[in-house]
């Protein structure tokens, strides 16, 4: 049975977007995952240049909790030459405080004909299995990891450390399709809480930022993330993750991490 089927994390009210359920984030009751919030980001960056251009990079600053009782986001053009465009976008919330920063890189999608390029072998998806979420929660309400589907692919499975996993989201607004980077948005700010290296009860290890690249529009709902924590004994670490559909690697992620103890 799907989580995800007849969900989104956002419903839509004027320039307002409310945060469903799903959009809770598992560390906080009343603040959003930022993945579901990075994806609003390019929704809106996406409105600003259509195609031919595509998105194929955003870097996001989370400068504060994003609280899930309203925000608007924003997006201003920076450059648009007949090759390349690029936006400034942020997230404010009901005050007007702002909360997220950052800026995106489209370039036009035109066809060259074949080209050279390494051949990386499929993650194993048909054998995959449905087991316990890797991410941590800090709270009983439902948020995001209610209404995820997830695999594991044979080897693979929950606990702390470097792992792959597959899995599935809701859509972004209600009543719209996601575009295929907004789809990739929930899973790439989710690579930290998927590799990290302890328990959630003896380490903090937030985001204080999110960086995307896609080199290929991922095809189909589900997505696999290759996902790694470096934690440092000075408090600081870096999480990353090679994000594949069933065909093969389209993108990744890179997360600058804060480290605490319990």
């Amino acid at each position: 049975m799907s989580n995800v089927a007849g969900h989104s994390y956002f419903r839509q009210e004027g320039d307002l977007f409310i945060g469903n359920d799903a959009a809770r984030g598992p560390w906080s009751e009343q603040h959003c995952h930022a993945g579901p919030v990075a994806a609003l980001t390019v929704r809106a960056a996406e409105h600003l240049f259509p195609a031919p251009f595509q998105i194929l990079r955003i870097t996001l600053d989370l400068l504060r909790p994003v609280p899930i009782d309203g925000i608007t986001v924003t997006a201003q053009a920076l450059r648009k030459s007949r090759s390349v465009a690029a936006a400034e976008v942020a997230v404010q919330d009901r005050a007007g405080k702002t909360c997220v920063t950052g800026h995106t890189m489209h370039l036009i999608s035109q066809d060259i004909g074949a080209v050279p390029s390494p051949v990386e072998p499929a993650i194993e998806f048909d054998t995959a299995e449905p087991l316990a979420f890797p991410l941590a929660r800090a709270h009983d309400l439902p948020c995001f990891t209610d209404f995820t589907d997830i695999r594991y692919p044979p080897g693979q499975g929950p606990g702390v450390g470097p792992k792959t996993v597959w899995m599935r989201f809701p859509g972004i607004v209600d009543g719209e399709t996601p575009s295929a980077f907004q789809k990739l948005c929930p899973l790439a700010d989710s690579s930290n809480g998927i590799s990290g290296n302890a328990p959630l009860k003896d380490f903090t290890f937030l985001n204080t930022d999110l960086t995307i690249a896609m080199h290929r529009p991922m095809e189909g709902d589900w997505l696999a993330s290759q996902a790694r924590s470096h934690w440092q004994p000075t408090g600081n670490g870096l999480a990353d993750a090679v994000l594949s559909d069933r065909i093969g690697p389209v993108a990744q992620a890179l997360q600058t991490l804060i480290l605490r103890r319990r």
